[in-house]
């Protein structure tokens, strides 16, 4: 794909108040995605694979500025993740990133300017200013995939970097840490590449669309890593970046092939990001639901601030499994979660046997009387469902007799009472603890009267003494 053929100007994007964000437009088409083996700074996860873009699109010139996501924040009065609960985000104190509740992106722990990348947002921040700019512009409007952040940045180089092979000339096309000093630059102080975007390399890490994962070698069209997975010993699934930053200290990190990761709660002033938008007429090759993601609803509390946390509110797509399976679960007006069908302590019911949803009340009572001829856990099983089924309201915990049984309100057939009676005691609690009370208030049961053979046993044999004792006497 050659630079000529992709380099366009469409229209920027106005986000009201004299802000516009300045737009470029990428062609489809096909390029080499990744590294190979034996090149210089090669890691483990950039594999080399040949990847088609099946549409058009537009990527924004530079990250977006601090000043725009202040037109944002002001517009959508909203509140970043850093800025809620008491952790903060990680600022620069002069010599290292820390955490602290005065760090967010008004005030990363340097100076910036309006035009300099806006930090220490996290990646459900960035979805958000993605959801406000469709909203204000009527595009389809969302994070970059990996793949379209990597074909943007590399301008139709097909060297290490978008300049070319030559790593001495880091320098002079990138702000990292030789030449950055502490802190983001304005964008545009370096110069742009093949296809007109600034910050291709370094200045901030930006986020991508996608989870990481390893890339295989097989060709791929508009890929997407949708679902979250854990590799080379991450312990939770974590978010794409790109790009190098101003932190970075190696200068293979500013290559286009380069990658890092985070969870979507970190919140780090070298974290920043752009945003892509489809023109009118084209469509998403993700689907509707991913180019226009949700704002996120801003609250002045409830994130707990940690760097590697999920935040508490975020606007993140349905691309995962664990999203759809949300989104499928049963919603609180439905009937199956109504009262009827839950325990009354709240948590979500069991799944009922099949026997017992068939058959009505009488037939669960019918079912529940049988012969223990079933295994016991299956028993259980079925205690517990015909609890479900009829735990239309929570118990009202009466004061109730010593010795009082706490027997089901629907007793089982009369030839099973007993028995049923014995596994009431053993499996309720209450019933348990009350037993040494019916003891103390009922001592007969335990020690019963003598019976009264006993005494007329005990009579006979007194007279018989007396008549044989009378006439030694």
């Amino acid at each position: 794909m050659s630079a000529s053929s992709a380099h366009a100007a469409p229209p920027p994007l106005d986000l009201g108040g004299g802000r516009q964000i300045a737009m470029v437009e990428v062609a489809a088409g096909t390029f080499a995605q990744g590294s190979a083996p034996d090149e210089p700074g090669h890691a483990a996860d950039e594999g080399r694979r040949d990847v088609t873009l099946t549409r058009t699109y537009w990527i924004s010139r530079a990250p977006v500025s601090a000043g725009q996501f202040r037109a944002f924040a002001t517009d959508a009065g909203y509140v970043t993740e850093a800025e809620k609960g008491t952790s903060g985000g990680f600022g620069w104190d002069g010599t290292k990133l820390v955490q602290d509740k005065r760090y967010n992106w008004r005030s990363p722990g340097f100076p910036q300017t309006d035009d300099d990348p806006v930090v220490i947002v996290t990646f459900g921040d960035a979805q958000a200013f993605a959801g406000w700019v469709a909203r204000k512009t009527g595009l389809a409007v969302r994070l970059p995939t990996e793949a379209e952040w990597e074909r943007a940045a590399r301008g139709g180089s097909r060297g290490r970097f978008f300049w070319g092979n030559d790593e001495t000339q880091a320098e002079a096309n990138a702000w990292f840490a030789k030449n950055a000093g502490a802190g983001t630059h304005p964008s545009g102080s370096k110069p742009q590449n093949d296809l007109g975007l600034v910050d291709a390399a370094g200045n901030v890490w930006q986020w991508c669309l996608d989870f990481h994962g390893p890339i295989s070698g097989a060709s791929a069209t508009d890929p997407f890593q949708g679902t979250g997975v854990t590799w080379e010993h991450s312990d939770k699934p974590r978010r794409v970046l790109k790009g190098g930053s101003w932190l970075t200290n190696d200068r293979w990190k500013v290559r286009p092939a380069a990658r890092n990761r985070a969870t979507e709660g970190s919140r780090n002033s070298d974290f920043g990001f752009r945003i892509v938008a489809f023109p009118k007429g084209t469509t998403d090759p993700l689907g509707p639901a991913m180019s226009s993601p949700a704002l996120a609803p801003s609250r002045s509390s409830g994130s707990s601030g940690s760097g590697s946390g999920s935040p508490t509110a975020r606007a993140t797509p349905p691309c995962s499994g664990a999203a759809r399976s949300d989104a499928s679960a049963p919603s609180a007006s439905s009937p199956r979660s109504s009262s009827r069908f839950a325990r009354s302590s709240g948590r979500p019911r069991a799944a009922r046997p099949a026997a017992l949803g068939r058959a009505g009340p009488q037939g669960r009572r019918r079912l529940l009387a049988r012969r223990p001829h079933r295994r016991r856990a299956e028993r259980r099983e079925l205690q517990r469902a015909h609890h479900v089924g009829h735990a239309r309201r929570p118990r009202r915990r009466l004061a109730r007799p010593a010795g009082h049984l706490r027997l089901h309100r629907r007793a089982p057939h009369r030839r099973s009472h007993h028995r049923h009676a014995r596994r009431r005691r053993r499996l309720c609690p209450a019933s348990r603890a009350r037993r040494p009370e019916r003891e103390l208030l009922e001592p007969a049961r335990l020690a019963p009267p003598p019976s009264p053979r006993r005494h007329v046993g005990q009579l006979w044999l007194i007279e018989l003494a007396q008549r044989v004792l009378a006439p030694l006497s």
